[in-house]
């Protein structure tokens, strides 16, 4: 298996323009281990220094959210010079398989499940767009 730092890449979730995401396993002492979420920078972005950047301003805002509908950020650190984020791992189905699982048996998702969905993200959203520096500035 590959490895980010000291992370055990146990599968490849996605990428996006900026990243690719892994699930990782962390190692610790006394068979200590947890599942944990990666993101680190593509190869290609890791000697643009403006990408690098935003990388670590994403890293920095992530830091300071702290809410129950929002995944948390657990490091940040390097690995062969590509700049990489720890976040928690939430077990469970994303929106896009439920959505798929839905349609392959012809039904849609429940209403009260999509209302809630949207409601969660919603609070996540706007405990994001409040959220102020210590000097009461928004960030």
């Amino acid at each position: 298996m590959d490895s980010i730092g000291p992370y055990e890449i146990t599968e490849r979730l996605g990428q996006g323009g900026m990243a690719q995401v892994f699930l990782a396993r962390q190692r610790g002492p006394s068979g200590f281990q947890r599942q944990t979420v990666i993101k680190q920078i593509h190869q290609h972005l890791a000697d643009d220094p403006q990408m690098v950047e935003r990388f670590h301003d994403e890293a920095r805002l992530a830091s300071l959210l702290n809410h129950p509908n929002i995944v948390r950020l657990e490091d940040f650190s390097e690995d062969d010079g590509r700049p990489y984020i720890v976040m928690e791992h939430v077990a469970g189905d994303d929106l896009k398989s439920l959505s798929q699982r839905a349609l392959a048996a012809g039904v849609g998702l429940p209403l009260r499940l999509v209302l809630q969905i949207g409601t969660d993200i919603a609070r996540a959203l706007h405990y994001a767009h409040e959220l102020k520096d210590p000097e009461g500035k928004a960030l």
